[in-house]
């Protein structure tokens, strides 16, 4: 298949919102492929789940674990979503510092029950002693979504130049009031570094 032949089959899966953000992120992905500093440790260390946000339209999450994060998703098609999450408090040795992702949701298969998601983050860490590292972060997502919760399964792997981590996460959410949703998550680490069992809140709200 011919690249132009390809580009038109992504815009018809992804809609309209191909034309805005398409570029952006292909410019971004080989952008940070190519300036990427492996740290393994940090990425570790600033691990966030690449959990589906029940989006609306425009919502915000809170990721409640040790260091919590606030994200903000912006549904731009039935099926592709664009989000920005950010760190409230990082520190290494009293040093505080910034974690970012910057990603999309693409949700290429839906038969009714449930739905298969692609998700794709950068992420970036800054005020390292003035260094900024980058790596990425892909994901496969089973989500199914019931009247009043939801349920999904992650296989999600994170890497650089030459390293990888693997995590799986099994999470639950429920609707608690209106357009306000609680989500618990258990996550499994297959790292060189880790291989550990951790968890996290989250709370999402559509706008």
């Amino acid at each position: 298949m011919k690249l132009k032949q390809f580009l038109n089959l992504l815009k018809e899966v992804i809609g309209d919102s191909f034309k805005y953000i398409g570029n952006f992120f292909i410019l971004s992905i080989l952008f940070n492929m190519v300036f990427c500093i492996d740290e393994e440790k940090i990425a570790q260390d600033d691990y966030i789940s690449s959990s589906h946000s029940l989006c609306k339209g425009v919502c915000v999450d809170f990721h409640l674990k040790e260091q919590p994060y606030i994200g903000v998703n912006f549904k731009l098609s039935h099926n592709f979503l664009v989000s920005a999450k950010t760190s409230l408090v990082n520190s290494i040795n009293e040093q505080l510092y910034s974690h970012n992702l910057y990603g999309f949701d693409l949700d290429f298969f839906n038969n009714g029950k449930y739905n298969i998601i692609l998700s794709f983050d950068i992420n970036k860490s800054f005020y390292h002693d003035e260094s900024v590292y980058s790596w990425q972060q892909i994901s496969l997502i089973y989500f199914k979504k019931n009247i009043k919760s939801n349920f999904q399964v992650i296989l999600d792997s994170s890497y650089d130049n030459n390293w990888n981590s693997n995590q799986i996460n099994l999470i639950y959410g429920i609707n608690v009031y209106k357009n306000i949703f609680l989500s618990i998550g258990l996550i499994k680490s297959f790292s060189n570094l880790s291989n550990n069992y951790n968890g996290f809140l989250a709370l999402n709200f559509n706008i």
